[in-house]
């Protein structure tokens, strides 16, 4: 079940989505760099309403298998419809979708912080402006850059957007 978190302040409001290991979909496979983890994952009311603005504040990947890859988290401000996305394929972002993408974020092996059998990295201070084109959610999807091999559900991902009045 995806959970949110609102914060409101006098300016604007910060929104949490955590995406469970179900909902972003890794399988029992060894990824190659470049490879789609996941599936298009949508970002329900990352902003207040059509054409507003969010700012990407943080991401944080939490890594059951601890595999501490690296990965690109890619945004899009509006469903990028045209694009197929299968999981553990090489990402083929469609023309007509390139326009859509806000930026990507990188998280890189250095950013984990192990634990026993887990890990998690976080990457903050981002500041990625998103406008929502179209409805008021974003899009995303993970894209590998190392060869890690995962189990079921392994992945959860927790964005954090500051929504702009």
């Amino acid at each position: 079940m995806r959970k949110s978190t609102i914060v409101e302040t006098s300016v604007g409001r910060t929104k949490v989505i955590n995406l469970t290991g179900e909902e972003v979909g890794t399988t029992a496979t060894t990824y190659a760099d470049g490879d789609l983890i996941g599936g298009k994952l949508t970002l329900t009311d990352a902003c207040l309403e059509v054409g507003s603005e969010a700012t990407l504040v943080s991401v944080t990947i939490g890594d059951l298998d601890k595999q501490n890859q690296p990965c690109d988290v890619i945004i899009f401000n509006s469903d990028p419809s045209s694009t197929t996305f299968s999981n553990d394929s090489a990402l083929d972002v469609d023309d007509s979708d390139l326009p859509k993408i806000c930026g990507s974020v990188s998280v890189v092996a250095t950013d984990y912080a192990d634990f026993a059998d887990s890990s998690v990295a976080t990457k903050t201070n981002i500041g990625l402006i998103c406008e929502a084109v179209g409805s008021d959610d974003l899009y995303a999807c993970i894209v590998s850059r190392g060869t890690g091999t995962y189990t079921e559900s392994a992945l959860n991902i927790k964005l954090t957007f500051y929504q702009d009045f």
